[in-house]
């Protein structure tokens, strides 16, 4: 497999063996590295069952070119982005050419936006921090964590706000 590899993409990366993995080396991008659980920082240690794949110590910058790496938060990242983006798509298709055709009302178009837009701003605080909680920066790591939390607090409260409303409605 490393012979198919173009030489300009096997001079700008490299390898790193992780943890019990040595037989599967993991090809990343120059100057990010996955760390197994006892070389994260101590603010980084949430999961010790989670034993390597950890990206740590990277700048802003590098943090969102991480996002294309394999590591133990690419399927968050990429579940919550992908996520996002479906049920946008489905939301303008929605509000666009589904409401109006069943003959919706005002009310049903504040109710459905509501909670559509809960959810839309729940997935992107997510996205944030899996993405950015590789910073380098405790402070930067935090602050995205708190952002993580305040994105589910309002994607439930909207949900049950706007069941609160239906039921009203109803």
């Amino acid at each position: 497999m490393l012979l198919k590899m173009p030489q300009k993409l096997l001079k700008t990366a490299h390898y790193i063996e992780l943890g019990s993995y040595q037989h599967w080396p993991v090809l990343i991008p120059q100057r990010i590295r996955l760390y197994t659980y006892e070389q994260i920082p101590l603010f980084l240690k949430e999961n010790p069952y989670i034993t390597d794949g950890y990206r740590a110590h990277l700048p802003s910058k590098l943090c969102l070119r991480s996002i294309f790496i394999l590591s133990n938060e690419t399927v968050n990242i990429w579940s919550h982005l992908l996520g996002f983006l479906l049920f946008f798509s489905l939301g303008v298709n929605d509000l666009s050419s589904v409401l109006p055709a069943s003959g919706a009302n005002r009310e049903d178009y504040v109710i459905y936006a509501i909670g559509l837009f809960c959810f839309q701003v729940c997935m992107l605080c997510s996205v944030g921090y899996h993405l950015f909680s590789c910073h380098r920066s405790e402070k930067t790591c935090r602050r995205w964590l708190s952002l993580d939390y305040a994105g589910i607090s309002c994607w439930h409260p909207g949900l049950l706000c706007t069941w609160d409303l239906l039921c009203f409605l109803l």
